[in-house]
């Protein structure tokens, strides 16, 4: 009974040790699992953040897109508005009149400096006449609002310009955006496909380690049980030894006077 009692303690002992070790290698697996499942909060963070990012650019460029499809639109109207205009004035200002302005489209134009003798010569050589048969006179200040329209369509031409200039730049860069989003997107699906196979893993584990403990807490179990049950048992021989000798001793005497009966004289059994 010693060696079963010593047995099963050392079994005992083996067994929570081998629970400890367990549960210290659970907790392991739990902290790196904790860490996996940051990792991969963090990826969908970020690609979340980098969907509003690419959402809010996309609504970005259709903005910036439709103000400059306006924009065309009207410096195109304004441009043959202009253009309206300025054959309607080519048309009432005699042709010399008008070839006189293309050769100065370099000067400046300006309603408060007119030269008045050049209006006053065009009066001489104008030899346009109207519907009614009178003579055409230029108005003054002519040239200048042609050449001003000119100038302003011209304006008009080069904001144009600068407008398409940063709309191609602009197309450009939110182009540029949406390939580096999607290269950053694939990079964070596969680490996140990555850390899903790793999480997968450890929870595994995790599983086996828990099964594995249960396993020794209930052989733990059973053996503590068996050990109570060699305690009562000690426990009860130790309580009975007096009783047991006593016991022994009357059955001891018992057999003594049995053997000294069987062995007695023949007048014994006469009697």
């Amino acid at each position: 009974m010693r060696d079963e009692h010593c047995k099963n303690e050392d079994k005992k002992k083996v067994l929570e040790y081998g629970i400890k070790s367990k549960q210290a290698e659970l907790a392991n697996l739990k902290d790196n699992l904790d860490i996996v499942i940051t990792d991969m909060e963090k990826i969908n963070s970020d690609m979340v953040e980098l969907d509003k990012t690419v959402g809010d650019a996309t609504e970005q460029r259709k903005k910036e897109n439709a103000a400059y499809t306006e924009m065309l639109s009207d410096t195109s109207q304004a441009i043959e508005i202009l253009e309206v205009a300025k054959n309607r004035l080519e048309e009432f200002y005699p042709a010399s009149f008008v070839q006189r302005r293309t050769q100065n489209t370099q000067e400046a134009p300006s309603f408060l400096q007119e030269d008045e003798s050049d209006d006053s010569a065009e009066d001489e050589d104008s030899d346009e006449y109207d519907l009614l048969g009178h003579k055409k006179r230029p108005q003054s200040g002519g040239r200048v609002v042609i050449d001003l329209i000119t100038k302003i369509q011209q304006d008009l031409k080069d904001e144009f310009q600068t407008a398409k200039t940063e709309e191609e730049s602009a197309q450009k860069d939110y182009e540029e955006l949406l390939v580096d989003a999607k290269k950053r997107r694939e990079v964070a699906a596969r680490s996140l496909t990555e850390k899903e196979g790793v999480k997968a893993g450890i929870q595994e584990d995790m599983k086996r380690k828990k099964d594995r403990i249960t396993g020794l807490q209930n052989e733990l179990a059973e053996t503590i049980d068996v050990l109570a049950d060699l305690h009562k048992e000690c426990d009860w021989i130790l309580a009975n030894f007096l009783e047991r000798i006593r016991l022994r001793a009357a059955e001891v005497e018992g057999l003594q006077k049995c053997k000294a009966v069987l062995a007695g004289t023949p007048s014994t059994f006469t009697r």
